[in-house]
């Protein structure tokens, strides 16, 4: 949530963060803000449902540089949502609900795309980067194991300033690298803050004293609004005042650390619950010594996810302070001060500021307050989630029977996407639970039908398995046969037709196959069915030119005449509707590719002139909330098809461009796309490979695929 104010008090500062030239070192990474940071950063299309093909080029990109300057990045993601960020995450989803419904090409709001965090997670993968879950909120983790392997935080969460930790807000990461000054080699050149930067400019300040500002500037445990009495006695000089710089949240966080410069942690937290109302000072010492011991004693509990032995775990924490604090109890608190009347020196929350604030008594969560699973779940499923295997929201199921549906660009006037994918969930719930507790139904909280957030009902025992399926304890040790029924009678596939195209694509095809089962005929039809075909040979013809820079951003220019020529060996005569897609892809060539290219370069740019046309983007929505959740249950039973390549097989943008394409040569379908690949035979061949044996699967539900 970050403290309110803060972010901006610090960085128009010039005292505060230094230039610093980074390499060689470790970096922990705040994982949920570097995914969506890069995404937005970079200005990647999100009108479309999401162009994961230009977001992957840029996560690439990052990375390479990274290691380019030998830093070594270890990447830590949120868990699931605790009590005190419920109604944060459901306001942050209400907002990002109004601003897709407002979205359009001309004027894009931000929305993340719902398949963004799969696409980052897979591509850290693939490059074998370090990456950790939380079971909650990760922000004490990423500082724990940055003050224990002494090395920076990147992340762009102003909570990073109180933890004593050396940080880099992401904002000041400069995009390159650099040679470096000082010797061989590279760096990437940033800001970074340290507390004894902060120290110079409140001398006598001790550091342990820092943990409370962030209680009483508001976080996500205590409103600001409980402190106004305790603010209103605060002052700050004229001189200080006269500057246009402090805004008035500026003013108190100025005010409130000068306030603290000359105090120890006891007699600040003395001072400030003195000003509290008697009924409320037992509860917020307990809140505020849990704020503290978050941010002063580092836990070692995510190094072995990381790869660290216990060997070396004990050695890195023989000279880290892990001792409590805990708050010396003060027998008689003094009566609240009178307030002070002079307005200039008033630093409580102004009248409008209050307006936008929760209630004092609505935001004190005490500690504890969030269920302790871990000893209920066995250790397979632990080791898996916090190795990142199982996404934040499995523990949300387990924990509290809930899930937040991912905002997405979608037709405001339909039912939400979410709803395609409820069976696949169901499936997840009831595995999960299983074992573990009784509970046959879960709430699912999504939009409703007015753009409002709505919590549903849902029951998961109307969707039967076709025999006894095991605890969440003996699901790993299950036959591999029996998890496999369980993920193709959920899609709805037959795991032999299946098996007939390559096995990156098994995932993503039978997820194909759910969505034309359980989505509406307006959104499946054959024009909807012929675009996705259109996007899987995109991903072909790209493999096949091997232009690894190609990533839907760079043109691929043919030059020479002479690269593209006859390809005598197969021509538009020898198509064969029943070949199989095994031997339709050993035949695709080089020379075909180039020319079948610059059709999908044609269609991959947003045109911004044009109707926009919502109903084409839910669409393909429908078919990422079913992704999303096919990943995850594939995941869960052990990965029985290789991880979906997103970014490889689907993008927003050319999707939209393709479908409408299509779509204006109704019914002349086959027709339109044998002239497109007229000069080149070979991809025309895998088109009617593929597109034969995926109409062939969907006849068996879908009367609109003809």
């Amino acid at each position: 949530m970050g403290i309110q104010g803060l972010m901006s008090y610090i960085t128009n500062q010039n005292k505060f963060l230094r230039h610093h030239d980074l390499h060689d070192t470790n970096l922990v990474i705040d994982g949920n803000c570097l995914m969506s940071q890069l995404y937005r950063n970079n200005n990647c299309n999100c009108c479309f449902g999401g162009d994961y093909g230009e977001y992957a080029y840029y996560v690439n990109e990052f990375f390479d540089e990274l290691l380019e300057c030998k830093i070594t990045p270890l990447i830590i993601y949120d868990g699931a949502m605790e009590d005190k960020k419920l109604d944060t995450i459901i306001k942050r989803s209400q907002n990002r609900i109004l601003n897709a419904s407002a979205s359009t090409p001309a004027n894009q709001l931000p929305i993340l795309p719902v398949l963004t965090k799969d696409t980052f997670k897979y591509i850290a993968r693939k490059k074998n980067i370090k990456s950790v879950q939380s079971t909650f909120e990760a922000d004490d983790h990423i500082a724990s194991v940055a003050k224990i392997l002494n090395c920076p935080v990147l992340s762009f969460d102003s909570d990073f300033f109180i933890y004593d930790v050396m940080y880099i807000p992401l904002n000041t990461f400069k995009p390159g690298i650099f040679p470096n000054s000082e010797g061989v080699g590279f760096v990437k050149k940033c800001q970074i803050f340290k507390t004894e930067y902060f120290l110079q400019s409140f001398y006598r300040m001790d550091k342990n004293v820092l943990p409370l500002a962030a209680a009483l500037l508001g976080n996500d445990y205590l409103s600001s609004s409980l402190f106004n009495d305790f603010f209103s006695t605060l002052k700050i000089s004229r001189k200080l005042k006269k500057k246009n710089f402090f805004k008035k949240n500026h003013s108190r966080i100025e005010a409130l650390f000068r306030w603290m410069q000359t105090r120890s942690l006891d007699n600040a937290i003395t001072s400030v619950v003195n000003e509290l109302d008697p009924e409320k000072r037992k509860s917020v010492i307990e809140v505020i010594e849990v704020i503290v011991n978050g941010f002063l004693n580092p836990s070692s509990e995510m190094l072995e996810p990381l790869g660290y032995s216990q060997q070396e775990i004990d050695t890195l924490m023989q000279n880290i302070s892990t001792e409590q604090y805990t708050f010396e109890e003060v027998k008689d608190f003094r009566d609240k001060s009178e307030k002070v009347k002079d307005d200039e020196t008033d630093l409580s929350c102004s009248e409008d500021e209050k307006a936008t604030l929760p209630s004092a008594d609505s935001l004190i969560f005490k500690p504890g307050s969030d269920i302790n699973i871990n000893g209920k779940l066995p250790s397979w499923f632990l080791k898996k989630f916090h190795t990142t295997r199982f996404p934040a929201y499995f523990m949300d199921m387990i924990n509290r029977r809930l899930i937040v549906a991912s905002e997405q660009m979608e037709d405001f006037s339909q039912p939400s996407c979410v709803n395609v994918s409820l069976k696949i969930i169901s499936s997840v719930f009831r595995l999960l639970h299983n074992g573990i507790t009784d509970y046959k139904s879960m709430k699912y909280i999504t939009r409703g039908s007015k753009l409002n957030v709505e919590t549903y009902e849902l029951d998961c025992d109307k969707y039967k398995f076709p025999f006894d399926i095991p605890t969440l304890e003996k699901l790993k040790d299950f036959p591999m046969l029996k998890r496999k029924e369980i993920l193709t009678g959920t899609l709805g596939v037959n795991d032999k037709l299946i098996t007939e195209f390559p096995p990156i694509w098994r995932l993503y095809i039978a997820t194909i196959k759910y969505w034309l089962d359980e989505a509406d005929a307006v959104f499946t039809t054959t024009a909807h069915l012929y675009t996705l075909v259109l996007l899987l040979i995109h991903h072909v013809i790209k493999k096949v030119i091997k232009d690894q820079s190609y990533f839907g951003l760079e043109s691929v220019n043919v030059k020479n005449s002479d690269q593209v020529v006859d390809n005598k060996q197969f021509t538009n005569q020898d198509l064969v509707r029943d070949m199989p897609v095994k031997t339709a892809l050993e035949k695709v060539t080089k020379q075909d590719s180039l020319v079948a290219l610059k059709y999908f370069q044609l269609h991959k740019q947003v045109k911004k002139e044009e109707e926009f046309k919502i109903a084409v983007v839910h669409s393909f929505s429908l078919l990422q909330s079913c992704l999303k959740q096919s990943i995850n249950l594939n995941a869960l039973l052990g990965n029985l098809y290789p991880d979906v390549d997103i970014a490889e097989f689907f993008s927003g943008t050319l999707a939209y461009n393709l479908f409408n394409d299509i779509e204006q040569k109704k019914p002349r379908y086959n027709s339109h796309i044998s002239k497109v690949f007229q000069d080149s035979p070979s991809v025309l061949q895998l088109f009617v490979s593929v597109s034969t044996k995926m109409q062939f699967m969907a006849k068996q539900k879908n009367p609109s695929i003809s």
